[in-house]
């Protein structure tokens, strides 16, 4: 049990509590899920959760960011080690598609359930985007101003065919995605650009 001279204690359950949100968000459903629910699965009690978080949205939201954050961090830590610019997004690519496959309460609850937690969701979802346009890297045959808005666009297709094959299907069937998002994020990269 956490006393208070444990320092490190309160940062361990804000961690169990945002890792038990999204078990629960992706297990049960964001509609589905009580503060109840995430508390019980964190083993902690309901005063514990109060004492970090006002609202089961709140507390979702909060783990929506640390759980993108740790999934592009990583993906962003693989990356940095290949040379060319294929072998950076391939592993980037990669990295995310088999997180997520091998974890797919994290895979549903990031991709399939953060739309339901309302209109301040997507202001999160926004920002993971951005971070994932800059793992993925921006388009070098474009002006700054035009490489960013590219980057997005591709950040958002490549997001959005990860969400479509989890509603199609499961989390197992994203590593599949590999060859055509690496593909198709490169050509984006490298378009054919009229002569003249």
């Amino acid at each position: 049990m956490c006393t208070r001279v444990d320092k490190g204690c309160g940062e361990r359950e804000r961690e169990l509590i945002l890792a038990a949100a999204i078990r629960v968000v992706g297990r049960d459903g964001y509609r589905e899920t009580t503060v109840a629910a995430i508390v019980r699965e964190a083993r902690l009690p309901l005063e514990t959760f109060q004492r970090y978080f006002i609202r089961r949205r709140e507390c979702f939201l909060t783990a929506y960011d640390a759980a993108v954050a740790a999934l592009l961090d990583g993906a962003q830590g693989v990356a940095a080690n290949e040379r060319s610019q294929a072998a950076r997004v391939g592993a980037a690519l990669r990295f995310v598609l088999w997180r997520l496959a091998a974890e797919p309460e994290l895979a549903r609850a990031c991709l399939l359930e953060l739309p339901r937690a309302g209109r301040e969701a997507l202001l999160h979802e926004h920002r993971a985007l951005q971070r994932l346009a800059e793992v993925l890297g921006t388009p070098d045959a474009f002006s700054p101003a035009d490489g960013e808005l590219v980057g997005e666009l591709l950040a958002g297709g490549v997001w959005e065919a990860i969400r479509a094959t989890l509603l199609r299907g499961s989390p197992a069937d994203l590593p599949g995605l590999l060859h055509e998002l690496r593909e198709w994020v490169m050509l984006g990269q490298r378009p054919a650009l009229p002569d003249g």
